[in-house]
């Protein structure tokens, strides 16, 4: 229940035979033994195999079909791309492998939801560590989290990889300056916008 290592492979398709037949045992047997006889035991270690599957599929051009970021998807749209997603794992993976494995999960990109869910989290965590230092608190309008998440913090391919650097390329940078100059001091609450194609802030 309580594993001391997560060991993630990523990519395991396009590995050699030999390292996927390696794989399954480990999988299979808890451990691996080297040409010395020496042993590394896993069984208290959780393995997960990350695959990517699905972006040639789904983000390739606008007449493809679609999964993700999209206003468009819903269950059945998932369900059916899970099931074209497992079925190509089956095709792909050799089969020693995949009777090793206790579980196949899809992971979809985010939608426009989650993404903004994911934002204002890290929105939050960042107000609050500015709040601890000094005293100040801040939020972001509508307008200005989605400056945030389409000026470089979400993209298709990436993901929210890249949110916490442009937190702090733009909105962390914009208030610094301000903090720097005066005009926003301990004790202020400040909501930040975003018109114009500028930032802008107004205090509480």
């Amino acid at each position: 229940n309580r594993p001391f290592r997560l060991i993630l492979f990523r990519d395991l398709m396009v590995a050699h035979p030999d390292i996927q037949e390696l794989v399954a045992e480990m999988l299979n047997t808890g451990e691996l033994t080297d040409g010395q006889n020496r042993k590394v035991h896993f069984s208290n270690a959780v393995v997960a195999i990350c695959q990517d599957l699905s972006m040639d599929k789904y983000f390739g051009n606008g007449n493809q079909k679609r999964v993700g970021f999209a206003p468009s998807d819903n269950g059945d749209d998932r369900e059916n791309s899970s099931a074209d997603v497992l079925r190509r794992v089956v095709k792909e993976f050799p089969a020693s492998l995949l009777q090793a494995v206790d579980d196949r999960l899809v992971v979809f990109p985010l939608d426009t939801d989650e993404v903004r869910s994911v934002a204002r989290l890290e929105v939050a965590s960042s107000s609050n560590r500015l709040s601890e230092e000094r005293d100040i608190r801040f939020e972001l309008s509508d307008a200005a989290l989605d400056h945030l998440i389409t000026g470089g913090g979400f993209t298709r391919n990436r993901g929210g990889r890249l949110l916490q650097q442009t937190l702090r390329r733009t909105i962390e940078s914009f208030l610094a300056e301000r903090i720097h100059g005066g005009e926003i001091r301990p004790g202020h609450n400040v909501v930040v916008d975003f018109a114009d194609g500028e930032l802008s802030y107004n205090l509480l």
